[in-house]
């Protein structure tokens, strides 16, 4: 009986709490539309009132300033110029199709733009409100005409941006690359990104591969306007501030790839300098280049672009990472290589090179007799009748093996876009290609790196780096990112190894003393005259089949004398040029000279100028003989 009696006492409780609760959302929701209401009807009742009497909002782009490329000294390497693109949007342009076209006459005349090239970008557009390009870089004089003119232009708007220019102009080109308008197939291809019709990105180099870094985050403005695309109101709330690109140092040392560039003096070829104990590139040069700072000029720069396209020099071609070539006689390294790891060979050992190595009824020929050597003095001599032998003896596998230790059937990954591998034939890729076998012969000619082996400049300095260092680090052009309105750093890269490959400190030891002899007293001699900066390398003249000349090639490092962590490795290669020792080692020389603040860049062009004078003259001079 007592449990009726308090039941109803709870019930009436339970009752009032889901009132009062009830109560206070209706409270709360009303306290929200009275809020919204005010917010309506009194703080954005001059916003709305616009609206209502035909006007629209409309959103313009802001493009942030792209980010700065430094070297590693803090050398500016590309740097922003103001410009201006002029575009248009269609939806504000007189609805009559016969004051439209008066109206696009005028703006032809005035901007100097061909009236049916306007028809064409409004085609099938005509209702848009999207913000169309019409004309890049726009002169200051027009830019100021339609400032003065604005009432009568309302369906016109300027758009900043950042313009490149490049400070060491054709000597950066491969390495900095360029920028320009998104292409069709771009937008195809980045659709992910959500990049506008007339965004500009990086299109080759640093400016491609750290696109991402360098272009910042777009911002817009918000406008009202009437219906003929007139302001009437800046709606600064709306609006989103552009955020400025990362500025980004580089590991290249600005001096040295300038007077690399300079050296080559437009002759096809590359310079290679890197740090071997870490990977940093201090000059990455490919000649001929061509002078980004040209492609700024909109009204010449299909005219200028098209004239590089079709040079028989080919100045667009990276020949450091897109060229493949003949390396001759630097791959009897890798031979070395393989024989010394392998325990195949007593390098102490004298071996009679008679000038010529027979197999079978096949003789191959040697430059000239060398009698007793062992494999110091055949590396500091190049003797290829050495090689030959010592090939055969290791077979074909060895040297597949350690070419691919050395990522010789690989691209190194180097951080710029466009490499493409090496090139080291095996007995399946020659079945297929000539329905023939592999035979002792090709192993003979692949160990003086003759025959089918074709190497990428990047990928032949590989070899010469895992010498110096014992391994190989990644190639690195990117070291630090930078805040652009801090400068702090915000991520600094650290050395990464290509590979797990470790040379035996005992074959390090003999192919050192070996490289050491040859800018001593072997093939290399010419380097002793023209530098005191004592370094080790391998010179190679690679058959050319486009020329009587041979491929130059000279692949070093040094100074011996020093630490690892303070050597560079360097790789020259001149195209058609003649022997390694008398075009790349030359160059090579005064490239140390200029690392080791021997010299100046005056005075090394000077000396290798009468160098290659000689060299040129001599060379006439055996052709008329």
């Amino acid at each position: 009986m007592s449990s009726s009696v308090n039941l109803k006492p709870r019930q009436t409780t339970g009752f009032g709490k889901r009132l009062s609760l009830f109560l206070y959302i209706s409270y709360f929701i009303f306290f929200i539309i009275l809020i919204r209401f005010f917010d309506l009807q009194i703080r954005k009742a001059e916003h709305y009132l616009l609206l209502s009497e035909g006007n629209t909002e409309q959103r313009y782009p802001l493009i942030p300033p792209r980010g700065l490329i430094y070297d590693r000294n803090g050398v500016l390497l590309a740097k922003n110029k103001p410009s201006y693109h002029l575009n248009i949007i269609p939806a504000y342009l007189p609805k009559n199709k016969k004051d439209r076209e008066k109206t696009l006459k005028l703006v032809s005349e005035k901007f100097d733009i061909p009236y049916n090239f306007l028809l064409n970008k409004i085609s099938g557009n005509l209702r848009s409100y999207r913000s169309i390009l019409i004309k890049e870089s726009i002169p200051k004089s027009k830019l100021l005409f339609l400032e003065e003119h604005r009432q009568d232009f309302s369906f016109l708007n300027a758009i900043e941006y950042s313009a490149r220019i490049y400070s060491l102009a054709e000597a950066s080109s491969h390495l900095l690359g360029y920028i320009g308008i998104i292409s069709l197939s771009e937008i195809e291809q980045y659709k992910d990104k959500n990049y506008r019709g007339d965004s500009i990105i990086g299109k080759n180099g640093i400016e491609k591969q750290y696109d991402y870094l360098l272009r910042g985050v777009e911002g817009e403005t918000v406008k009202i306007v009437n219906s003929l695309g007139k302001p009437i109101r800046n709606l600064n709330e709306k609006g989103i501030p552009s955020v400025t690109g990362k500025n980004l140092v580089l590991s290249i040392d600005s001096r040295i790839q300038d007077s690399a560039y300079a050296l080559l003096d437009g002759r096809k070829g590359i310079i290679i300098v890197t740090k071997p104990a870490t990977g940093e590139v201090i000059a990455f040069v490919s000649s001929p280049g061509f002078d980004a700072n040209l492609f700024i000029h909109p009204d010449t720069r299909q005219e200028v672009f098209s004239k590089l396209l079709n040079s028989e020099e080919k100045p667009f071609l990276n020949r450091i990472i897109q060229g493949r070539y003949p390396t001759g006689s630097i791959f009897k390294i890798v031979t070395a290589m393989a024989a010394l790891e392998d325990e195949k060979i007593n390098p102490y050992e004298k071996v009679f090179c008679k000038g010529y190595f027979e197999l079978g009824n096949r003789v191959f020929k040697d430059l000239k007799q060398h009698g007793l050597i062992d494999l110091f003095e055949a590396i500091e001599k190049s003797s290829n009748t050495f090689f030959y032998t010592l090939g055969y003896k290791l077979g074909y596998a060895a040297l597949l093996e350690y070419s691919n230790h050395l990522g010789l059937n690989s691209m190194t990954g180097i951080d710029i876009p466009g490499e493409i591998a090496s090139f080291i034939p095996t007995p399946e890729w020659k079945e297929s290609r000539f329905k023939e076998q592999w035979y002792d012969g090709d192993t003979v000619n692949a160990s003086i790196g003759q025959g089918f082996i074709n190497l990428t400049p990047l990928g032949a300095h590989n070899i010469i780096s895992s010498v110096a260092a014992g391994k190989i680090y990644k190639y690195r052009l990117l070291w630090k990112v930078k805040n652009p309105y801090t400068q702090i750093t915000e991520e600094n890269y650290q050395p990464e190894l290509f590979n797990s490959f470790v040379l035996k400190q005992k074959t390090l030891t003999v192919l050192r003393e070996a490289l050491k002899r040859v800018p001593v007293s072997g093939t290399a001699v010419y380097h002793k005259y023209l530098s005191e900066v004592q370094i080790a390398g391998k010179t190679g003249s690679a058959q050319n089949v486009y020329s009587k000349k041979t491929h130059s090639w000279f692949v070093s490092y040094g100074p011996i004398d020093k630490p690892l962590e303070e050597q560079y490795a360097v790789t020259v290669m001149v195209e058609s040029s003649g022997h390694g020792g008398s075009f790349a080692v030359p160059i090579s020389s005064m490239i140390y000279n200029l690392l080791e603040n021997k010299i100046n860049k005056e005075q090394a062009l000077k000396r290798i100028n009468e160098i290659f004078r000689y060299q040129d003259e001599k060379y006439e001079n055996s052709v008329q003989d």
